[in-house]
């Protein structure tokens, strides 16, 4: 019995001490790429910002203000995780002007889908518009995902009613057990692949770049979501892009009506920011959908947001997105907040 039990604790005990010093160097609680690519930890690489993360909210939430009571705002925010990001939100800097007040449908507001079009259709076929008084809306979507969220369902309608009773969001707590017990193998298994393939490793592609663009420990790393890959052939058809274009003419006349001024912010993906300092990128699709989008004859107003975040890189800004993470970084999010700005200026 002593022999048996012995040989159980030489077996497990690699695996015991595996699941515990996994957590000194998975990045658990880092971003978004870093978790899901099992990448090592780097503590030390967000520091940077912590000024900015730890910035006052400038911009109203609709799931915390009194529905019943009229109100008017300089720009109404639609948008996906490029807009949910609290304190280092492109919204929460261009609500920093005293002079624009910032309203934000944020994710807390649970009645239609996850397609920002599709919400914005519906409150306008409502009477939230009637309720509120707004100069601008900023419509913001992913790169990946805008044609798709552009062919669903566009006659819904929402009136200011159904947005009175919302759920009080909780932080959301990792389950470290169950991503540990995965990422035993998993992060081994990746440092392996990473280094004899090349291509997508658990959803993460590594680019090699031909420049330091981040001040990571590893600067030439050029971390991409698998999606910004698989919705390159899609995202490229001429007709595709301008069926996107006339929903957003469509909608932009809609808003008119209302009183408001649509304006568009494509987010770019990663790949398309970077793309130009891919080593060996003669071997990916060169990603098109912004310049079909820009070429095409538009009755609402047009950020150009993939050419403000290249212009950036190119002249040597680091960290306009996150290195860690598929989303833009403060570096990013203030360049589309001043861009927005100076397009609410210029009417």
């Amino acid at each position: 019995m002593q022999k048996f039990i012995l040989k159980s604790i030489v077996f497990v005990s690699p695996f015991i001490i595996l699941y515990l010093i996994l957590p000194c160097f998975y990045a658990i609680d880092q971003g978004d790429l870093f978790r899901t690519g099992y990448f090592q930890r780097e503590d030390d690489y967000r520091v940077q910002f912590q000024r900015d993360f730890q910035k006052p909210l400038y911009y109203q939430a609709i799931s915390s203000i009194d529905t019943c009571k009229k109100s008017n705002y300089s720009v109404l925010v639609i948008g996906d995780s490029f807009s949910e990001m609290d304190n280092i939100s492109y919204a929460n800097y261009l609500g920093e002007n005293d002079s624009i007040s910032v309203l934000f449908y944020d994710v807390r507001v649970k009645l239609l889908s996850d397609s920002p079009v599709e919400i914005l259709y519906a409150l306008v076929n409502g009477d939230f518009f009637d309720e509120f008084s707004i100069d601008y809306v900023v419509l913001e979507s992913v790169e990946r995902a805008f044609i798709n969220r552009a062919n669903r369902n566009l006659n819904n309608q929402v009136l200011v009613k159904d947005i009175v009773q919302v759920e009080k969001r909780q932080p959301k707590k990792l389950k470290k057990n169950v991503q540990l017990n995965n990422a035993i193998i998993k992060y081994f298994v990746a440092a392996v692949l990473r280094k004899y393939i090349e291509g997508s490793v658990f959803g993460v592609y590594c680019f090699k770049s031909t420049k330091p663009v981040f001040t990571s420990k590893h600067e030439n790393d050029i971390l991409v979501f698998f999606m910004d890959i698989k919705s390159l052939p899609l995202n490229s058809e001429f007709t595709e892009v301008s069926k996107l274009n006339d929903v957003l003419n469509h909608l932009s006349g809609l808003v008119d009506e209302k009183g408001s001024k649509l304006i568009v912010l494509p987010a770019p993906d990663k790949y398309t920011v970077y793309y130009d300092y891919i080593i060996n990128k003669d071997k990916y699709p060169q990603p098109v959908f912004c310049d079909i989008l820009k070429s095409l004859e538009k009755h609402y107003i047009y950020i150009k947001s993939d050419e403000i975040l290249k212009n950036a890189v190119s002249s040597g800004i680091t960290d306009v997105y996150f290195a860690d993470d598929t989303h833009w970084s403060p570096v990013g999010a203030k360049l589309i907040a001043e861009a927005i700005r100076s397009a609410i200026k210029q009417q």
